[in-house]
């Protein structure tokens, strides 16, 4: 917004120079600028306009500011308020639209030039002067911040009784601006137009057939408040922001339109001699005041000051505030911006002025932050599955009837969708092998292997009737040639260890709730929770799911450690044929149970060959160690006669 100092300085005489405004207004309210010339640019904050956006605000920041009760009072000319003017009538069709108008009947107006003081007042402003009446709606503006507008009351229709309608425009319907541009309007417009032709796009700009000229000797001249909203819509429509349109979108006080019209009443009956008609005012009810309570030691906490509550008031009357009782503020009636007790320890601030409040260094507890240990543990997971040249897979939530069918991993039901977007997302995803092996099967069209890997939520069901989300981590390899479930064991080991998971055991899934996709599967158990799932088909395609919320709560709380071996490892390979029932998981416990020597034994091959009658060759791999003594290999090979007496009696195995 562009001020004139010379007008301004009309106002509050005590101001001096544009300069020291430019500085008051920089340090204490708003950002301003020299504009050269005479002019002053001040940058008004979206919710100051109602009652900043004028000589008449920007006069009462300043004097707040130097504490001046200098500010020059403008004269009002008050009139009587009729629902029923002799010389028109108004109806308004969206009072939400136009929540006040205000309208006024003015006779025998003398047409001229205005005085120079008026004319000089708007040049100095960058506009010009047109005559008496127009020049008096625009200095009204600039004075008060209410947009007006006066018609040529003869050219109203109908010609006896004018009706001004406030309504919105009918389709199809055009207006010719006052600078000869032709708008076409549409009914989410609002108008004020007469009974036969609209005459100004409400708020925005006024039309051609009804403006004031050199023949005119009656007018009506209006003043109203208009919805921000709406005005906004409007201008981005019809592409066209004028100084009325900008103020009325930034909210003005709906208490301003009497204000602006009682001043233009006064101004025009001096300068144009107008006799005062009827006045309009759709407003039926009283304008409820502002009370906000305002408690001195809540406003200095916020500050950091040291205010007494006299101080603090002081500053609140310099600025317009009524202290109505004890603790309670009657808020300036055009301060639409002041909303809570907050708001007025600010405007304390401000006149207080910010660089007189001492700089104390905030004090507060530090405290170290939380660990999210879900967030963690996908992290390590995801390290660690890249470091086995996994690659990571995001896949949809929601699956199809035909891949729930392939089978799930995990005790509960699948949870369907009360309203699927396609048949492809009818339920929730209960395991995320369900993707996993899609991702498998459409790879091996291009690919010898495929390690892919994918971290996300899973949904289920609960026996209990309850929904269950729980976050898992997926692990799939699949290889055309060769077997994977070596590798894929390895992974996991490497995974729970990795999390600090030492104590754990892989056992044969017994439930028969849960099915599987793939032809074997061991269940991972730690303590008395299990904690995820690992298993291989005939396609050698090897898998693991882990719950990750089962696998924190059971994760070791730190890591131990322990000194390097002081004597060597003995390593022995072992052969056999075992039947096809008998589990490889239930052999290595066996021999981990016979004897105190054996630290691990791990599984190196296993095939099947149709030929053989349910039979499967086996190779396991036993290290043994003593932490007191070197063994010798005669001692070993006793320990591992024994094992096999024990295979043999316990499993049937037949040695190759």
């Amino acid at each position: 917004m562009k001020l004139s100092f010379p007008v301004l300085k009309t106002f509050l005489p005590e101001i001096k120079t544009k300069s020291q405004v430019i500085d008051l207004l920089s340090m204490y309210a708003f950002e301003a600028e020299d504009a050269g010339g005479a002019l002053i640019e001040v940058k008004l904050p979206p919710n100051r306009y109602s009652d900043a956006g004028s000589y008449i605000g920007i006069a009462k920041e300043l004097s707040a500011i130097l504490n001046s009760k200098k500010v020059k009072e403008v004269k009002l000319l008050e009139s009587k308020v009729t629902k029923t003017p002799k010389q028109f009538s108004v109806r308004a069709e969206n009072k939400e639209f136009c929540p006040r108008y205000c309208a006024q009947y003015f006779d025998e107006l003398m047409i001229k030039e205005s005085p120079k003081w008026l004319k000089d007042a708007l040049v100095s402003a960058g506009m010009r002067p047109i005559n008496n009446v127009v020049d008096v709606m625009n200095y009204v503006m600039m004075e008060t911040g209410q947009p007006m507008h006066a018609f040529d009351y003869d050219l109203l229709s109908p010609k006896k009784k004018p009706v001004i309608n406030i309504r919105s425009a009918k389709k199809g319907e055009e207006l010719v601006s006052l600078d000869a541009i032709r708008y076409s309007l549409d009914p989410s417009i609002g108008l004020i137009a007469d009974s036969e032709k609209p005459l100004v796009i409400a708020g925005i700009k006024g039309g051609i057939g009804c403006e004031v000229s050199s023949n005119t000797r009656r007018i009506i001249v209006e003043a109203a408040n208009f919805n921000p909203v709406s005005i906004y819509k409007t201008t981005k429509k019809i592409n066209l922001s004028t100084d009325a349109s900008q103020r009325f979108v930034h909210t003005l006080s709906i208490e301003l339109p009497a204000i602006a019209l009682s001043r233009a009443a006064f101004l025009l009956k001096e300068i144009a001699k107008a006799k005062v008609g009827d006045r309009f005012d759709s407003l039926t009810h009283k304008i409820q005041k502002k009370i906000l309570a305002f408690d001195i030691s809540k406003c200095n906490e916020l500050l950091g000051t040291k205010l007494s509550e006299k101080e603090a008031a002081t500053c609140l009357v310099r600025l317009g505030f009524k202290n109505t009782k004890k603790n309670l503020w009657e808020v300036p009636a055009l301060r639409t911006d002041i909303e809570t007790p907050e708001d007025l320890a600010e405007e304390v601030a401000r006149i207080v002025g910010y660089q007189n409040i001492p700089v104390v260094a905030p004090r507060t507890s530090l405290l170290s932050p939380e660990e999210n240990q879900s967030v963690i543990a996908k992290e390590k997971i995801r390290g660690i599955l890249r470091a086995f040249g996994c690659n990571e897979v995001y896949n949809h939530s929601f699956i199809s009837r035909d891949v729930l069918e392939l089978g799930l991993t995990y005790q509960g039901e699948a949870i369907s969708l009360i309203n699927p977007p396609s048949a492809e997302s009818q339920y929730l995803r209960p395991s995320l092998l369900l993707g996993l092996s899609k991702n498998v099967e459409d790879n091996f069209r291009f690919y010898d292997e495929v390690r892919a890997f994918e971290v996300g939520d899973v949904f289920i069901k609960t026996e209990k009737g309850e929904y269950s989300e729980s976050l898992h981590a997926g692990i799939v390899i699949g290889r055309k040639n060769g077997e994977t479930f070596s590798e894929i064991k390895g992974i996991t080991d490497f995974i729970l260890k990795g999390m600090g998971i030492s104590d754990f055991k892989m056992a044969e899934v017994k439930s028969k709730s849960q099915t599987f996709f793939f032809e074997k599967a061991l269940q991972i158990e730690s303590g008395k929770k299990i904690i995820g799932f690992l298993g291989f088909n005939r396609s050698n395609v090897s898998f693991i799911e882990l719950d990750l919320n089962a696998l924190l709560s059971v994760q070791g709380g730190s890591f131990g450690y322990r000194e390097i071996e002081k004597f060597p490892s003995v390593v022995r390979d072992v052969s056999m044929f075992t039947n096809l029932d008998v589990r490889i998981g239930e052999l290595i416990e066996e021999i981990i149970l016979s004897n105190s020597l054996i630290k691990d034994v791990d599984l190196l091959d296993e095939y099947v060959d149709e030929k053989w009658a349910n039979l499967q060759s086996i190779t396991l791999r036993i290290i043994f160690q003593s932490e007191e003594r070197t063994l010798k290999g005669e001692e070993v090979d006793e320990i591992m006669k024994e094992i096999i007496q024990i295979l043999q009696k316990r499993f049937g195995v037949k040695m190759r």
